[in-house]
């Protein structure tokens, strides 16, 4: 695939391996690499993978290996995608690249966009997202000589000492939560900790968990095309359904579904929509399968057509017109 389509930390398209639902034990999901936040597919692909020469297997039944579009391409647009995972600082994504490709990436992002990943609380208003608006290629992160923007307040803080406690709070082993006192939300580390622990989280911490996430990638790649952004609203639905709130599960899964129309459009189909339908089914009928409709009147006081008279009447009437007639 690297022969068709290049590296980009800003990419066009994502990878992700597609295996039809007759052959496979779930949907095709978005490549682990370049979206780590969704199960790994190649376990997927050597369980579902069958050999070409097998009997009664045609071409379109086999797992398929699939770029698709992050937004719509025009003639001449560079198709690329990332060999890497995606939410993290540009130091640490040149260092995967040069041990895993013996390459760099010049791409804009590691070039001349701000450094959102490494989002910090404002030294002046104490809240942010505060971070570097320019990227961090110094090994291990070194701050120094950057000037950091927050998105609260529009400060611009450039004094050392703010800097080092950043770089500090990065390197301590204290813990997450000693590290939140300086770290944002948003900060790859914290987005790494709550993508790592999502399933293991109580529902209500889970759906908490899925808004911060959710909203960490959209400040990295704006829009609603990105895969993981089904995913994770499908996470959040799954938590609602677990607390009893079908209502909010629904609505959840009904959101999942057109998120997934966004970033999986065309063939070959995942099933990812038909799931997300299938669950909105599943908790609007209740567990006693669907409800029947009950009526707005009791059957007494039901009006009838004036047009279709009873059996009774239709026999009274020709009595009547016969008694006339003799």
């Amino acid at each position: 695939m690297g022969s068709y389509a290049n590296h980009s930390c800003i990419p066009s398209t994502f990878k992700e391996v597609a295996i039809p639902e007759d052959i496979a034990s779930r949907p095709g999901t978005p490549d682990s690499e370049c979206c780590p936040s969704v199960a790994s597919a190649s376990a997927s692909f050597s369980r579902a993978l069958t050999p070409p020469s097998s009997p009664g297997k045609s071409r379109q039944e086999m797992p398929q290996l699939v770029l698709r579009a992050h937004h719509d391409l025009a003639e001449g647009d560079i198709i690329n995608y990332s060999w890497i995972p995606e939410y993290l600082p540009t130091w640490k994504r040149q260092e995967l690249l040069q041990a895993r490709y013996g390459i760099s990436c010049s791409c804009d992002r590691c070039v001349r966009n701000p450094e959102v990943v490494n989002a910090y609380h404002c030294p002046k208003c104490g809240k942010g997202p505060c971070s570097p608006t320019l990227p961090i290629s110094a090994p291990g992160g070194d701050l120094k000589g950057h000037h950091l923007s927050c998105e609260s307040c529009g400060a611009l803080s450039v004094e050392d000492t703010a800097l080092a406690e950043c770089m500090e709070a990065e390197r301590s082993a204290a813990g997450l939560e000693k590290q939140a006192q300086v770290l944002h939300q948003y900060h790859y580390s914290i987005v790494a900790a709550n993508h790592d622990s999502l399933a293991s989280l109580p529902p209500a911490e889970r759906i908490h968990a899925v808004e911060i996430l959710m909203e960490a990638h959209r400040r990295l790649f704006p829009g609603s095309g990105h895969p993981l952004m089904g995913w994770l609203c499908e996470q959040a639905a799954a938590a609602h359904a677990a607390l009893g709130d079908h209502h909010q599960a629904v609505a959840g899964y009904r959101r999942a579904q057109e998120l997934y129309a966004l970033s999986h459009r065309g063939p070959p189909e995942t099933g990812h929509d038909q799931r997300c339908y299938l669950q909105q089914m599943r908790l609007s009928a209740g567990p006693l399968g669907v409800v029947a409709r009950r009526l707005s009147k009791p059957p007494g006081q039901l009006s009838r057509t004036p047009s279709l008279p009873t059996l009774e009447e239709t026999e009274a009437d020709k009595c009547a017109d016969e008694g006339q007639v003799s």
